[in-house]
């Protein structure tokens, strides 16, 4: 499997641009500092200009997830997956939030419950979280290390389970959570320092 990968053509469009991952991670997190310096524009004058916008972004994003899951679940028996099943699971789980995340948005039909930037961003915040601690997870354990043959269906079946959990209380209990977003206001402290922490884990 590793020969049919690093003698494809295919690979060399997926090498890093600059030969070295840490070398593009330097670069693009100085065109991430330059961006922030930039002076900011207003494209919509209010979330539901937005709203066709956004939707079609996170079905992208939805979309990409849900290939990270298929690719994860079509190796599961291969001697090689690694933990490429384990991530395709909580991919899976991603994909879920983020579909309760785009439908909670507002101007959209309620989702069980009234939606509301608050609801909306507690389903971001938790696709975000799960996403990331996958990641990081991914590249501090041991890349050859063996799993269970069951491993891949165990990993599927926690994640549906932690989709449930995540969307009982976003849906029911989102009123008992910190507040993210303030009308008027914006977004409040709580939610500007947890995405900081989301941009360490990620560092």
């Amino acid at each position: 499997m590793k020969r049919l990968i690093h003698s494809s053509p295919v690979s060399h469009w997926f090498a890093p641009p600059l030969g070295s991952p840490a070398l593009a991670a330097v670069l693009l997190t100085v065109l991430f500092v330059f961006g922030m310096e930039l002076p900011s524009v207003s494209l919509f004058k209010d979330s539901e200009s937005y709203l066709p916008v956004h939707t079609l972004l996170e079905f992208i994003a939805i979309s990409i997830s849900v290939m990270i899951f298929t690719l994860g679940w079509n190796v599961r028996n291969e001697q090689d997956a690694g933990h490429l099943p384990a991530l395709g699971g909580a991919f899976l789980v991603v994909a879920l939030i983020d579909l309760a995340h785009t439908l909670s948005y507002a101007g959209m039909p309620a989702l069980v419950t009234p939606n509301s930037p608050d609801k909306a961003i507690n389903f971001w915040l938790a696709a975000r979280l799960i996403a990331t601690t996958s990641l990081l997870a991914l590249a501090l354990l041991p890349a050859h290390q063996k799993l269970s043959r069951h491993f891949a269906k165990i990993s599927l079946l926690l994640g549906l389970v932690i989709t449930v959990i995540v969307w009982n209380v976003g849906l029911y209990h989102s009123a008992q959570l910190p507040r993210t977003f303030i009308s008027g206001y914006g977004l409040t402290p709580f939610k500007i320092t947890v995405e900081y922490i989301f941009v360490a884990m990620c560092a």
